[in-house]
């Protein structure tokens, strides 16, 4: 009822930047984009009760956000967006990390898409926003939920229109699923389509538009 600041954390020396924070139990985990954000990105843990650093894992590439599971498993949503000139494009990837509270009895996973072609996810309506050979590098998963009994997370593919659904235990993509077009003709989904009539005309219009979902919560 009466919050209170305990401390503040330097993170500079850790990565490039900060990009999510999540607590479990006595612990305070944060997700950093690497310098160069093409690269490896790391999660770095603090004791809660000093804010003292612990430890720390290497995951992939714009971890975008991070969220503890009821066992303490640690989920990171490794982004993996392109270089400004498109020169290099690291995979999309979800990292699980067991036990990421104890560093001496952790294991960090990266669970891919590897397994999905390009083909393949276009066939299912998946959206493919530029010309790549493997889908893995198109695919950026930006925001976890984690189901009530902890078994699956669910990971938006903002960009992809769909979501990931990760199996957690066997740490690996059981599906992706694209979430279709949103129909514009029908009562209830007016808009205002121009930003250049300099009025307010929200009406039905013979479009579709897609949903493109970033934030995902779950709940029982």
């Amino acid at each position: 009822e009466a919050p209170v600041v305990v401390g503040t954390v330097d993170a500079t020396q850790y990565g490039g930047g900060v990009n999510s924070v999540d607590v479990y139990d006595q612990w305070v985990a944060i997700a950093l984009e690497a310098e160069v954000q093409t690269d490896s990105g790391v999660v770095v843990l603090f004791h809660t009760d000093d804010l003292t650093y612990s430890h720390q894992f290497t995951v992939g590439p714009l971890p975008d956000m991070l969220v503890f599971t009821k066992d303490g498993t640690l989920l990171t949503a490794n982004e993996g967006q392109p270089s400004i000139d498109y020169t290099h494009d690291p995979p999309g990837s979800v990292s699980i990390i067991r036990n990421a509270v104890s560093p001496n009895e952790a294991e960090v996973i990266h669970a891919g898409f590897d397994g999905y072609s390009v083909a393949e996810l276009k066939a299912k309506g998946v959206r493919i926003s530029v010309d790549v050979d493997e889908a893995a590098k198109d695919l950026e998963p930006e925001y976890i939920a984690v189901s009530p009994d902890g078994a699956t997370a669910y990971v938006t593919l903002q960009e992809n229109n769909a979501l990931a659904i990760v199996d957690i235990k066997n740490a690996s993509v059981s599906d992706i699923v694209a979430l279709g077009t949103k129909d514009h003709r029908l009562p209830g989904n007016a808009l205002d389509v121009s930003d250049r009539d300099n009025a307010i005309a929200i009406e039905t219009w013979p479009v579709s538009g897609l949903y493109m979902p970033d934030g995902i919560a779950a709940f029982d």
